[in-house]
């Protein structure tokens, strides 16, 4: 179906400085990672991870309530939890928002490099299980984020006005997103499954939360991944001390923000901590919780919710499942709660994390592996053949299209578009004016070294509009060299920004997940171009 090449990250110009220097481990970022990128660091993590019986409890009487509450009774799924209450048992996570049936294809990534990942260190340690988790961001209330997807590039809009936690919010008004899909995946046999599952999970559950958390079941519960909903008053019990010293000693902030400092010299900032990282949360609420000096009262912003010390320390303590971590407390409250190794995102995940090793240290939470999940393009056979027609190589790909364009005129224009030979001449035949001048009055010099800055600008010029020509030329190629760039990095940006994976199983079918599920492998870090066979 496909042949399958690797390439370094660095090499495809799409990563940021953050990333590449990630993964090389250069000496600016080094420190602000506590575990070197590979399958023999684990048993130190193991060794590290301090996990108790009765947080393990908790958690697996909460995960096994969630699945029973969706009569979701998939074996291989409910092993797993059970698994958990067992010591030797760990996680690896990975995390999103609640994006329209998965969203952009790296959320599936995500996942197949979070159960690959498991499958590999099972295999590595098989005195140890290792149990893929996806944690459901369903506190997060960024409606616009989440509230589409593109297919075939064609934008399904969700145009709900709810507000407040996305995960809590109904589907009464979700039947036009489904038919509009289903018009666009049309009527084959890969298309009828799809349908029946959109159908199955979004139109017979309450809550995005939940038909979420099907779908992704149907998908992936065969692989043994366990979703989890953090939004849960259980769970935020076990994370409530660390709940009261984000409300009363500002934690994060002091320690984000020191980390800030030295990280910004060299890279972009991906978060900046705030006083208190915190959300207060209610059905159709999640605002921000800040402190007020003046009045000295917790507020709830955008609400008249006001706290004394005191009487926050009380709601704390009485309804814990109303604190929302934010972006950067969130991965606290994660591997707080889960017996986790490793966490598997992406660059501006990763980014973020990076800015959190010295706040987990503060917190005495262990700073989890950070491993950065697998990407892909794809290139179908069409695609291939136009490319390979132009001349060009598949690592060629990555080039620019000036860079692009320039290669293919000079190897296809008989008349080579090249001044510079000409602008040496003139540069010659004005130092021997110049020399002349000065014979005469050498004043000459500005006159003269004006007028020939007029010849150059001309001669700039005459090569501008060589090089137009030549274009017109060869326009439809040219046109081509776009056309392929764009289908194979779309907008500039990678397939999997805006893509969705249906538009992959309507051609291929369950066998796309099947070749992803072969051939990524997160800890080889390389990025795979498929090329379609």
């Amino acid at each position: 179906m496909f042949k399958v090449k690797p390439f370094k990250y660095a090499d495809t110009n799409k990563f940021s400085k953050t990333v590449i220097d990630y993964l090389e481990q250069t000496a600016t970022i080094k420190s602000y990672s506590k575990y070197k990128v590979n399958i023999e660091s684990f048993k130190q993590i193991i060794k590290d991870k301090n996990y108790t019986e009765s947080y393990r409890t908790t958690l697996v009487q909460t995960l096994h309530q969630q699945y029973k509450n969706l009569n979701i009774e998939t074996a291989e799924v409910l092993k797993n939890i059970t698994s958990l209450e067992n010591g030797n048992t760990y996680t690896i996570c990975t995390a999103h928002q609640l994006n329209l049936f998965t969203g952009p294809l790296y959320v599936v990534f995500k996942i197949i490099s979070c159960i690959d990942l498991s499958k590999q260190l099972k295999a590595a340690y098989p005195a140890y299980n290792f149990v893929p988790v996806f944690w459901l961001g369903s506190e997060d209330h960024d409606l616009a984020e989440i509230n589409h997807l593109n297919l075939f590039n064609k934008k399904i809009e969700w145009p709900t006005q709810q507000t407040g936690a996305t995960g809590r919010m109904n589907l009464d008004d979700f039947a036009e997103v489904l038919a509009t899909t289903f018009q666009i995946l049309g009527d084959s046999t890969n298309a009828s499954y799809l349908k029946k599952i959109l159908t199955d999970c979004f139109t017979k559950n309450d809550t995005l939360q939940n038909a979420t958390t099907k779908f992704l079941n149907t998908l992936f519960g065969k692989h043994s991944l366990v979703i989890i909903n953090g939004d849960n008053s259980n769970l935020k019990k076990l994370f409530v001390n660390e709940l009261k010293a984000e409300l009363f000693e500002n934690t994060i902030e002091q320690q984000v923000t020191a980390t800030n400092e030295q990280f910004g010299e060299h890279y972009k900032i991906q978060a900046t901590a705030r006083r208190i990282n915190l959300f207060y949360l209610k059905d159709g609420l999640r605002e921000r919780i800040d402190w007020n000096e003046a009045t000295k009262n917790f507020e709830v912003l955008n609400t008249n919710l006001r706290f004394t010390k005191k009487e926050m320390e009380v709601e704390l303590q009485q309804n814990p499942e109303r604190f929302s971590p934010n972006v950067l407390m969130r991965p606290l409250y994660q591997e707080k709660i889960l017996p986790n190794l490793a966490y598997i995102g992406g660059g501006g995940e990763l980014a973020y994390w990076l800015q959190l090793k010295s706040t987990f240290e503060a917190f005495n939470i262990n700073y989890p592996m950070l491993i950065l999940r697998n990407s892909a393009a794809f290139i179908d056979k069409k695609t291939i053949k136009k490319w390979t027609n132009l001349g060009f190589k598949l690592d060629d790909i990555f080039e620019s299209e000036h860079e692009l364009s320039s290669k293919y005129l000079s190897k296809n224009e008989a008349t080579e578009v090249d001044f510079s030979k000409h602008l040496k001449q003139i540069k010659q035949l004005e130092k021997d004016v110049l020399k002349e001048g000065h014979l005469i009055d050498e004043a000459l010099s500005s006159p003269i070294e004006a007028e020939f800055s007029k010849i150059e600008k001309a001669i700039n010029n005459l090569e501008q509009k060589f090089i137009r020509a030549t274009k017109r030329q060869h326009s439809d190629d040219l046109n081509k060299i776009s056309a392929v760039l764009h289908k194979v990095f779309p907008k500039g940006g990678l397939q999997e920004r805006q893509d969705n994976f249906m538009q992959y199983y309507l051609k291929y079918g369950a066998a796309f997940f099947d070749l992803l599920f072969e051939h990524f492998d997160c800890l080889a870090q390389q990025f795979l171009v498929f090329e379609e066979e």
